[in-house]
């Protein structure tokens, strides 16, 4: 059955290593699964994999790591409903974790780039100081590049030593 599972996998264009890695994750299912209800896996069932996940989790689990071998079981419940041994799918996509990636590299710059951006920045020949007035606020006030465009004049603060920062609903 295994043989035929990752057959079913390579012919729906799945990688080499998923395959590999999604075998790997339904054999330890089965074990899980074994070891739980004292009978081998023969069709999923939805309340079994939330029950699953909730043990993966309580077990340090990453969500990452819990979303691929969820992904796994529902790549072999499509596999079981092709053969005509399942009639419905058993993992949903409310299933998986929502993990929210950022789409920007978390790079921090070295000090030595902080300070070629502000020296660039004051050899400006229009207005070197704003130039580095809004480097040393971008890099040091944690602002995103949205929340820098929206800054205004009146919106400085010189006496007070504040910048208002409006933030687009």
């Amino acid at each position: 059955m295994i043989d035929k599972f990752y057959n079913f996998m390579k012919d729906n264009g799945l990688s080499e290593n998923t395959c590999n890695s999604y075998i790997s994750d339904l054999k330890k299912f089965k074990e899980y699964y074994f070891d739980s209800y004292g009978e081998e896996l023969t069709v999923l069932i939805h309340a079994d994999i939330i029950t699953y996940r909730t043990y993966l989790e309580k077990h340090g689990t990453s969500f990452k790591t819990i979303n691929r071998k969820l992904a796994a079981l529902k790549q072999y419940n499509l596999f079981l409903i092709n053969e005509k041994v399942q009639d419905n799918i058993a993992i949903l996509d409310k299933d998986y974790y929502k993990i929210q990636q950022s789409m920007i590299q978390k790079k921090i710059p070295t000090q030595q780039e902080v300070n070629r951006l502000k020296h660039f920045a004051s050899r400006d020949e229009k207005k070197p100081k704003r130039d580095y007035c809004f480097v040393s606020i971008f890099v040091y006030g944690g602002l995103r590049e949205s929340e820098m465009v929206t800054i205004r004049l009146i919106d400085i603060k010189l006496e007070d030593c504040v910048i208002i920062l409006l933030f687009p609903m």
